[in-house]
């Protein structure tokens, strides 16, 4: 887990402007705080020099000491990297990483099964000399190309400069779980882990977007798309590549136009496999998935809201390590308030092996902290939800922990939030199954202390909203929001959870609030293999009689029960309007937070425009 920069200016990179992309890396920081790397390439002949900075590890030798008397202007490559050392944390996993023939790789993330890519290009006659994942990746990419990266199995993204095509390579995770970044102009192309460097290399030439902004206010949308709230700096779309040639003296080619997709969500639904078969697989697959991001080097824990998820991450991570260790976890609590879930966290603590350490928010909680956070966050937020998980990232660098597995994923995969049940039942009556509808209903209110009729009035109401829009007699605060409202099916619902509507929220929350305190998280649902699986599956493994998340509950017996039948749902949930009282006590609502939030994001990043 790091950060990089990537910088490519046809006019040629000169002492000023090289200072300039040095202060504009270190702008990430608590991206990489063990160790930084910087190197120029002439992109033309690929030759390249590397300089030193502050943060530079003693003993690393170097072309350049001092960058403020290298001004011959004949590099217009910058590639600079922030590491955060997790795997060989030692100086053979500094970045930018070479293969010695020119070709260099900026890598944020992990690719956890790197050591079986190792193993297959060994039987191709290709070896590693390290046993870094980064050195993996580069090879890999040079010995398959772009076929390379549907054998990742992580969250990365990465910039290779192909040194034979004079040309860069760069992609983005399948489901943009590590950040990517980038601005073109005329002569110029930028890719950063984050938008504040390129910002800093912008100065005074940045403007908000106000679609994004409007968004935000109107629904509290943060990310979907390709926009940022910078109206210059664009989002590098999840699951895509591109190749870019690079050069002297020309106009760059056109990043938005030259992306391609690598992975795509399946349409098929199996229906042959039994239902046992079904469990065993799911059970199977979320197993390996954990014991791939146990793969460490450095002090590893998890994050427990005492939820059904990462509740299950945590049993099969204790399965897998057994009882000889004892696992650290880090979590939220809200004490004497309905929010709080430290029953269902305690629950887990009772084997003995659990090491707890818990943080009531509420005890930090400040009108200057929270707009730091938000400054970490480089958006506006539309809750304070995210502010408990910026409590547990903080208490878990405390206490000396790098790597955080969390829970992220499942809901978004197999139908976990109540708005799913909704549209299930919608599309239950659409396909006039009325007896199963009915029957699904019944359950459902009776979990959630609600009548059948408050239920029916819900999704007959979604059901008439849904017509409203597709006639046009009705208009909602974005395009995104009608077009969500309008899903039909669960898994259409699902998908755009995934991509587009909820998922992709949580995770930028989630990498600036770990990584804000140089926490690298790892997320064992959003593990490709099981979101496939996941997404293969029919309606009724997910939603039955009423039970939502009906194939992880089946499936992962080692629960304790209390927390594998829970019927409510929090997930980090917040006490709000005693944060909106500390605040501002003229915020009564989240639409009004929402608006606040926008005044306070616009005075952080004002001195960029």
């Amino acid at each position: 887990m790091c950060g990089f920069l990537f910088y490519q200016d046809s006019n040629g990179l000169k002492a000023d402007r090289i200072i300039e992309s040095v202060h504009a890396l270190n702008l990430m920081n608590h991206r990489g705080p063990d160790s930084d790397g910087v190197v120029l390439i002439n992109s033309s002949t690929g030759e390249h020099k590397t300089f030193r900075t502050k943060g530079t590890l003693q003993g690393l030798a170097v072309d350049i000491e001092d960058a403020a008397w290298f001004n011959s202007g004949d590099y217009d490559i910058f590639l600079g990297h922030k590491r955060l050392s997790i795997i060989e944390p030692n100086i053979t996993g500094h970045q930018p990483m070479t293969d010695g023939n020119g070709n260099w790789i900026l890598f944020n993330g992990e690719v956890y099964n790197y050591i079986e890519i190792r193993e297959a290009l060994k039987r191709d006659g290709i070896y590693c000399i390290t046993n870094t994942d980064t050195e993996v990746l580069l090879r890999a990419y040079l010995h398959w190309g772009s076929d390379a990266v549907s054998t990742f199995n992580g969250m990365f993204s990465i910039v290779i400069w192909d040194n034979a095509a004079r040309s860069i390579f760069v992609v983005n995770d399948r489901y943009g779980v590590k950040p990517l970044y980038w601005r073109q102009t005329e002569t110029s192309v930028v890719f950063s882990s984050e938008i504040k460097p390129i910002l800093h290399l912008h100065k005074g030439r940045n403007t908000f977007d106000q679609e994004s902004v409007s968004r935000f206010e109107a629904g509290g949308i943060t990310v979907a798309d390709e926009r940022t709230f910078f109206a210059e700096t664009k989002r590098f779309y999840p699951a895509h590549f591109c190749s870019l040639q690079v050069g002297r003296s020309r106009v760059t080619e056109q990043v938005a136009n030259a992306w391609k997709p690598f992975y795509k969500l399946p349409v098929d639904i199996q229906t042959r496999k039994s239902d046992d078969a079904v469990y065993e697989e799911y059970h199977h697959l979320l197993s390996d998935a954990v014991r791939l991001r146990l793969r460490s080097d450095v002090p590893l824990g998890i994050s427990l809201s005492g939820g059904l998820d990462s509740s299950a991450a945590y049993v099969l991570m204790r399965r897998i390590l057994g009882r000889e260790h004892t696992i650290a976890a880090f979590s939220a609590v809200h004490p004497g308030k309905a929010e709080d879930e430290s029953e269902f966290i305690d629950e887990l603590g009772k084997d003995g092996l659990l090491k707890l350490h818990k943080v009531d928010p509420t005890r930090w909680f400040s009108p200057a902290d929270y707009k730091e956070h938000i400054r970490f966050q480089e958006t506006p937020l539309p809750r304070l939800t995210y502010y408990s998980q910026w409590c547990v990232s903080r208490l878990t660098r405390q206490e000396g922990f790098v790597v955080l597995l969390c829970g992220q994923g499942a809901d978004e995969s197999v139908a976990g939030y109540h708005h799913h049940f909704y549209r299930y039942a919608r599309n239950l009556i659409v396909r006039g199954r009325i007896q199963e509808y009915l029957s699904q209903v019944k359950s459902w209110a009776a979990m959630k202390n609600l009548t059948a009729n408050q239920v029916h009035h819900t999704v007959l109401n979604e059901w008439k909203l849904v017509w409203l829009l597709r006639l046009g007699l009705k208009k909602l605060g974005t395009k995104l929001e009608e077009k969500w409202y309008s899903a039909g099916s669960l898994t259409e619902i699902l998908k755009m959870d995934l991509e587009e509507f909820q998922l992709p929220h949580f995770l930028h929350a989630d990498d600036r609030n770990g990584m804000a305190f140089s926490i690298e998280t790892r997320h064992p649902f959003m593990d490709y293999r099981l979101i496939d699986f996941s997404f293969s599956l029919p309606d009724r493994m997910k939603i039955h009689e009423g039970w939502q998340k009906w194939v992880l509950r089946q499936s992962v017996s080692e629960l304790p029960d209390k927390i594998r039948w829970r019927k409510d749902k929090k997930g980090f949930a917040t006490p709000e309007n005693q944060y909106y009282s500390i605040l501002d006590p003229a915020i009564q609502s989240r639409e009004q937070f929402r608006k606040k939030n926008v005044d306070w994001f616009c005075d952080l990043y004002g001195s960029y425009m």
